[in-house]
């Protein structure tokens, strides 16, 4: 027997194979699950294998399906980046930590904390040059639309560097972003505290079809500074 639960779920699944190998079915994407194998020998004892772990790859979200006709993020989640369908290109360093991760922070756009003292999550982005992209959209990447809330860890400073809103046509393959907006540290101006909004509109990449990725890229010549991202859709 084969048996195989989500690993949210306390309900196991069993399956009996008489073969070798065994392909399970209908499984959800984007999915962490846990299985073994129960050999059923001929005097009806039992042999248990070793438990492994695997995810299911991601599906291409299809925004037609979704209220509204919207995907939204803001980071509310136990989950990890990769978890939720985003893909690491390249990370970046500050002190002993890894970016870009996601983080509880006493200040945040929406969530637990809504700007005042509390805990929110947010997408933290520190390091000199971390590349992020987005989960697969079905539709036409040069008919989307992204709207983030941003801001960076200070007051308004070039030194804070820049991030960039683009798109990639191999999420895993950091040389393969092409910037559509620059968000200048410069630009936000006023209080480490404030957020800012940002529309970007991609029908001005030269990319068409569904075939690529929305992502972000921050560059920065100094690893001590960080730009939060909150509330994208």
């Amino acid at each position: 027997n084969v048996k195989y639960k989500a690993m949210t779920s306390d309900e196991w699944q069993s399956v009996e194979v008489s073969d070798m190998s065994y392909n399970l079915a209908e499984l959800n994407s984007g999915t962490y699950y846990t299985v073994y194998v129960e050999g059923i020998c001929s005097d009806g004892s039992n042999l248990i294998s070793n438990s492994v772990t695997f995810k299911t790859e991601c599906a291409d979200i299809d925004l037609s399906s979704l209220e509204g006709n919207t995907w939204n993020n803001g980071f509310e989640t136990s989950l990890s980046l990769t978890d939720m369908c985003f893909t690491i290109a390249q990370t970046g360093y500050y002190y002993s930590d890894t970016y870009p991760i996601i983080t509880t922070t006493s200040y945040a756009h929406t969530g637990a904390n809504d700007g005042s003292y509390g805990d929110g999550k947010v997408l933290v982005c520190s390091g000199d040059n971390v590349v992020l992209a987005l989960p697969k959209f079905t539709d036409d990447i040069s008919q989307l639309n992204l709207k983030l809330w941003y801001r960076h860890n200070g007051y308004s400073s070039s030194s804070y560097g820049t991030m960039e809103v683009g798109v990639m046509t191999d999420p895993a393959d950091a040389s393969t972003f092409t910037a559509v907006k620059t968000i200048d540290a410069t630009l936000s101006g006023g209080s480490n505290y404030n957020y800012y909004l940002d529309n970007i509109n991609f029908s001005s990449t030269e990319l068409t079809g569904s075939d690529y990725y929305i992502a972000f890229r921050y560059a920065n010549s100094s690893t001590y500074y960080s730009w939060y991202i909150d509330d994208i859709e």
